[in-house]
């Protein structure tokens, strides 16, 4: 899939590399931490690029259901952050990491998505994100 037609994030701060699967409310993309990577750090990456990894999958998930529905175009913001639990002091480089993303509300232009980013059993970080649409 052309993951650049459904997000707008380009060059060095685009982050994850495809989306894997999407539903109605729901998307799973893959993404490999490398050391050009924003909040890089000698032993990994920072972990507070798990918020960015799943804005970015949320992104590419509303893209996607913007484009399923013929609604092109349009930019999102990240607009608030409900919670976020990071268990991990940083992200290991070079290992492909996997993100979901959920929506649990819909309002309009206004949505709340909860997605983790994980590897196997090992689960990095989850995060809860307030978008806007306008």
């Amino acid at each position: 899939m052309d993951i650049e037609s459904y997000m707008p994030h380009r060059d060095g701060m685009k982050l994850i590399q495809d989306i894997l699967e999407s539903d109605e409310n729901s998307c799973k993309a893959i993404a490999v931490p490398t050391e050009t990577w924003p909040f890089q750090r000698q032993e990994g990456i920072d972990p507070m690029v798990i918020i960015e990894l799943v804005a970015q999958t949320t992104s590419a998930y509303v893209g996607w259901c913007r484009r399923d529905k013929k609604k092109l175009g349009g930019a999102g913001f990240l607009v608030g952050i409900r919670s976020a639990e990071i268990g991990t002091a940083h992200l290991p480089v070079g290992i492909p990491v996997y993100i979901s993303c959920r929506r649990t509300l819909d309002m309009d232009n206004y949505g709340v998505f909860e997605g983790r980013v994980f590897t196997g059993d090992t689960i990095y970080g989850t995060t809860a994100i307030q978008v806007y649409n306008p």
